[in-house]
């Protein structure tokens, strides 16, 4: 289904998710420089290179599956933009959020490829950051855009997985 998009009506998601991942991992990252917990940065080594390249190339793989749906939809993947469509195929037929999914394994795996225990400390922070002001106000926008179609999609799929 694809609707003409009004500009000014759209999601009022305050920060960009990914921008709230760099920051929370920056501050990790710094936590962990000053004040370190587990060893310094880098301190896993060949572990922590495993662990970082597989959740990272997992949520690479999953975020640019997501994203390639909408960009085959029509749609922007922006989520301070209107939609014009909404996303049922691909991934989105498992989760509302795959995006979101992969953009929490990307930060897992960076986390664990920088051997930051700070970074992990604050991973529920990002995960809350996206349920409450990303996830949330998203649905309450789809819900005005595409009313029953999307609650309908809502009991039939998953927010997360």
């Amino acid at each position: 289904m694809v609707l003409p998009a009004n500009p000014d009506d759209r999601p009022a998601v305050p920060v960009k998710p990914p921008i709230v991942l760099i920051a929370l991992l920056a501050l990790g990252v710094a936590l962990q420089w000053f004040a370190p917990v587990g060893g310094g940065l880098f301190a896993w080594g060949a572990d922590g290179l495993l662990a970082g390249v597989i959740f990272g190339a997992a949520g690479v793989l999953i975020a640019s599956s997501a994203m390639r749906g909408f960009v085959q939809a029509g749609t922007t993947v922006m989520p301070d933009r209107p939609n014009a469509a909404l996303v049922k195929t691909g991934l989105y037929k498992y989760s509302r959020n795959p995006m979101y999914i992969g953009l929490i394994l990307i930060y897992a795996g960076l986390a664990a490829l920088l051997g930051s225990v700070w970074s992990f400390v604050l991973l529920p922070a990002f995960i809350g950051y996206i349920r409450y002001f990303a996830v949330a106000r998203e649905e309450a926008y789809l819900k005005r855009r595409f009313g029953e179609t999307y609650v309908a999609y809502m009991r039939k799929i998953p927010r997360w997985f």
